[in-house]
């Protein structure tokens, strides 16, 4: 932890213990902002940031809440005018100041260092340092989502000591920030089997590439990358459909054996920056019964090697900080669907439908995350029961 916490922890108690008797004076207790609008003459926003700041629990959170010293010293120069001794406080902020001044990332990094107890403060700085990088990657990447969702299906297979898959991709107001750039939907392995007999393929149609397509068909351009195939919405398409479901089946995608212990069912390295993405993993009802499902973040390795042990919470340096809710869906997983997809439960059930699972019952999982980092590997983990 940086060396300089110790100061900043005292720097922040006194600041905090300064700002108490003021607070009383003119807020009240409870402190209430528009005593502050009324009395100081404090616009509201600032007066809110106060009154939350003074009520947090913690330091982080205290910090989380609390205005710049732009804004503590317009509260110190009102109370001044109505006769409050500010002496203490304004050296408190002076102190705050330079405390800001003396840390890389300023007000960030404070925040990140006290706030690292605070489930509330780790979301709202992720969420916000996320917004960041959606921005700035949406004007590299020259394009951009709203909304992406991912339904990975596994059953078992009829062919062996396997598990097949099925896995539907959704997408929901796509937008170019450059007009002359193309837009990635989906790599695939058309038609190819390896040595154990896995074989991808559309549900439909003989394997073109516009057969991976649920809905109406659209100008797909076909980039060959070896055994890849990458279809890709060329620049010339424009305007680009608001909304576009692709899907596939694998063949003997997993072994139906699991070992002990957490293990690795899918990775998805997102390529598209978007506002929200949804993945779901739904496991037939009579496969793996009892078993746990989990999420891992990690940054990419060079060579493509996975991490050594796939325990959630274990510590490593590729491991991120990233947490997304995960929700286990009930006895009929199909039922709830995401807000931002009114339609998400019709698509399923006619992927389903195509590759013959209509009667299949599941049970399920879903995790959501706002601002997803691209180009970070967000994996699905499963624990036999």
């Amino acid at each position: 932890m940086n060396d300089r916490l110790p100061d900043a922890t005292t720097v922040v108690q006194q600041l905090r213990a300064t700002l108490g008797p003021l607070m009383d004076a003119h807020a009240g207790r409870p402190a209430r902002g528009v005593r502050l609008t009324r009395e100081l003459g404090l616009d509201k926003s600032l007066a809110s940031r106060l009154v939350r700041a003074c009520a947090s629990g913690s330091d982080g959170e205290f910090v989380h809440h609390l205005p710049s010293p732009t804004g503590l010293r317009k509260l110190l120069d009102a109370a001044l005018g109505r006769g409050s001794d500010t002496a203490s406080a304004a050296a408190a902020v002076d102190g705050y100041q330079q405390l800001l001044d003396s840390l890389p990332g300023s007000r960030q990094t404070l925040e990140a260092q006290l706030g690292c107890g605070s489930r509330l403060v780790r979301e709202r700085l992720g969420h916000a340092s996320r917004q960041a990088v959606f921005k700035a990657q949406s004007y590299l990447f020259g394009h951009g989502c709203d909304t992406i969702a991912s339904a990975l299906f596994l059953w078992p297979s009829a062919e062996g000591p396997w598990v097949d898959a099925l896995e539907v991709h959704r997408r929901r107001g796509l937008w170019r920030v450059q007009p002359d750039v193309a837009v990635p939907l989906l790599s695939v392995m058309p038609r190819t089997a390896a040595t154990d007999g896995t074989t991808m393929a559309p549900l439909h149609g003989q394997g073109d590439p516009a057969d991976y397509l649920l809905g109406p068909a659209v100008a797909l351009q076909v980039i060959q990358d070896g055994p890849v195939t990458t279809l890709v919405l060329p620049p010339e398409l424009d305007p680009l459909p608001d909304a576009l479901d692709t899907a596939y089946q694998v063949r003997h995608a997993l072994p139906l054996a699991r070992a002990e212990g957490w293990q690795r069912l899918r990775n998805y390295m997102l390529h598209t920056p978007c506002k929200r993405v949804w993945r779901e993993l739904y496991l037939a009802r009579d496969l793996w019964p009892g078993a746990r499902a989990d999420t891992l973040f990690q940054l990419p390795s060079p060579s493509g090697v996975q991490l050594p042990d796939a325990t959630p919470d274990q510590p490593h340096h590729r491991r991120l900080a990233l947490q997304a809710p995960l929700t286990e869906l009930g006895t009929d997983p199909l039922a709830t669907q995401p807000d931002e997809l009114p339609d998400h439960a019709a698509v399923l059930r006619h992927a389903l439908a195509l590759a013959g699972l209509s009667g299949q019952a599941w049970r399920g999982w879903r995790s959501e995350l706002a601002y997803p980092l691209p180009l970070v590997e967000m994996q699905w983990l499963l624990q036999p029961g």
